[in-house]
This record gives structure tokens, C-alpha cells and sequence, in this order.
């Protein structure tokens, strides 16, 4: 919608990113179909929800890696609910939502802890430490002096480049999709790497706002002398 030239073209391009999409897909989505019996992307998304949004979560995370929270949610199972997933172990899409309504159902019964885990898996993303937490000092305050400066002026670059917002909103939408994936399921801090270009990209903004704003000053400043 905001690449140059006519409509005509504009469609022609949307038309030959539609069809590289669809004959990406489209193989994958057949062999579900055959295999599993539905044209699924993936059959982890119930389980990865469950994982997400139980009792357990943050038993471990985010100071430890989620595997060990799953562990313990998977120790907290009852041994009919474990041989009710035994009994689907051949049926991956009936698994993957049975999964999927327990952690949807979790997620209902409990919103007020699901807002605050939400807000809480989105700031261990983008968060300063690291998660999982590491015993080497040095390294993380590495990681902190490079990653918290550019965090801090990309979300002002972000702010001040709003009348840029068309050019701009595929990342915005980059970064959307990514804070709406990690609140409902969760992620790491090596998760939200593929972003930090676009805080740097912010962040450069940022300074050369900065910088141009305080010339501008001392010119005028020199004009008036």
C-alpha cells in the first residue's frame, strides 16, 4: 500500500508476494492435510500456550529457562490427565488442543493473572537482564551498557518519527506481532534479538534529532551575536 508507483503496479507487486506465500505454504499445508488430517501450520501451538499460561509458570521463569517451568507443570499433572496425553500421543492436532484448551481455560479463570503475566513475559523480553539470568557479571553488564542505551532512545525515536508512521508500519507491526506472541505464550531475551536492529535504527534517529536540534541552536545563537 506504500510502495511507489500506480495502483496497477502496487497490485501486481502484492499479487507476486501473495503467490510466493502461497507456494511456500501451500506443500506443507498439504502434507498436515494427508498426515495429520488438518492443514496446520504447526501442532506446538497448544502445547507452547499451556506452557505459557499455567499454575507453573513462573516457578522458574523468567530467572530460568521456561523448560524448567514446564517441567514443573508437567509434574503437577495427575496421572489420569498424563494418560489422557499418552492416549493422543498418535493424534498431535487432538494433543495439541487439548493442551490448548487448558491453557485457554486457565488463562479465563485466571484473567487477572494472565494480565500481569502478560505485562510480565513482555518485560522479560525486552528487559536488561538477562533471562535467562547468567552468573557471569561481566557479561551482563556488557549486555546492559550496549542494549539499555538504544532501548531508551529507540522508544524515543519511535515517538518522535510518528508523522513517519506509514513508511514505518511494517516494523511497527514487527514489533506488534512480537509483544502480542510473547504475552500470550513467553520469550527470552534472545528472543526479541531480530528487533534490536530497528531500536538502533530508532536510536540513530534519536541522535541525529538531537544533534541537528542543538546546531540549529548554536547557529542561531551565532547569528544573533
Amino acid at each position: 500500500a506504500y510502495s511507489r508507483g500506480s495502483l496497477r503496479g502496487r497490485l501486481a507487486q502484492a499479487s507476486c508476494f501473495a503467490v510466493a506465500l502461497v507456494a511456500v505454504l501451500t506443500p506443507w499445508l498439504v502434507r498436515n492435510s494427508i498426515i495429520l488430517g488438518a492443514p496446520a501450520l504447526t501442532t506446538q501451538t497448544g502445547r507452547f500456550l499451556w506452557i505459557g499460561n499455567n499454575p507453573h509458570t513462573f516457578s522458574h521463569y523468567p530467572e530460568e529457562s521456561i523448560d524448567m517451568s514446564e517441567s514443573a507443570a508437567w509434574r503437577a499433572l495427575t496421572m489420569t490427565e498424563i494418560g489422557h496425553i499418552s492416549n493422543l500421543s498418535f493424534d498431535e492436532i487432538g494433543q495439541s488442543r487439548w493442551f490448548f484448551n487448558r491453557g485457554s481455560r486457565y488463562m479465563v479463570n485466571h484473567l487477572d493473572m494472565t494480565l500481569q503475566g502478560f505485562a510480565r513475559k513482555v518485560g522479560t523480553a525486552f528487559s536488561w537482564n538477562f533471562s535467562p539470568a547468567t552468573t557471569d557479571v561481566l557479561r551482563q553488564r556488557a549486555y546492559f551498557f550496549s542494549y539499555f542505551p538504544i532501548l531508551v532512545l529507540g522508544v524515543f525515536g519511535m515517538v518522535i518519527s510518528w508523522r513517519l508512521w506509514r513508511h514505518l508500519s511494517v516494523i511497527y507491526c514487527l514489533f506488534m506481532s512480537f509483544i502480542i506472541t510473547s504475552g500470550l505464550f513467553w520469550a527470552h531475551t534472545s528472543h526479541r534479538s531480530y528487533l534490536d536492529i530497528y531500536f538502533m535504527m530508532f536510536a540513530a534517529y534519536t541522535c541525529r534529532v538531537v544533534y541537528s536540534w542543538g546546531l540549529n541552536r548554536v547557529v542561531r545563537r551565532d547569528y544573533a551575536c
